[in-house]
């Protein structure tokens, strides 16, 4: 069956588990859409056993943005370790210091997480 980890009234995961093990960790019998239609999904609230809509959809939708920034980052990381940087040119240098400057400034430079253009990876 499908349940909701609900944190501060915040549906935080939807996972599968059996009746026994729900009832074990407190999850929340989730259904798969709200009364409209629309599906119900990580973000949306849940108070008074009721499930209701993310209100605030774009704090939800910023921390996908970060999190996928940040893993771009994390897989970047390789780029900048010494025994590379030291062999690439000045070009090669300035394109990966610019993309990774771009992605630590997304927050700053769109207003809106639906706006995000992604920079381009250098190439190695």
């Amino acid at each position: 069956m499908r349940y909701a980890i609900v944190q501060n009234g915040t549906i935080a995961n939807i996972v599968e588990a059996t009746p026994e093990v729900a009832n074990d960790l407190g999850l929340v019998e989730c259904p798969t859409h709200h009364q409209d239609g629309e599906p119900i999904n990580v973000g949306d609230t849940y108070q008074n056993n009721t499930f209701g809509k993310n209100q605030n959809i774009n704090v939800f939708k910023w921390s996908l943005v970060r999190q996928h920034r940040d893993g771009l980052l994390v897989k970047s990381d390789i780029a900048v370790l010494p025994d590379r940087w030291d062999v690439m040119t000045e070009e090669q240098k300035t394109a990966w210091q610019n993309y990774r400057q771009a992605l630590r400034d997304i927050p700053q430079t769109f207003s809106l997480p639906d706006e995000v253009v992604w920079p381009s990876k250098p190439s190695q």
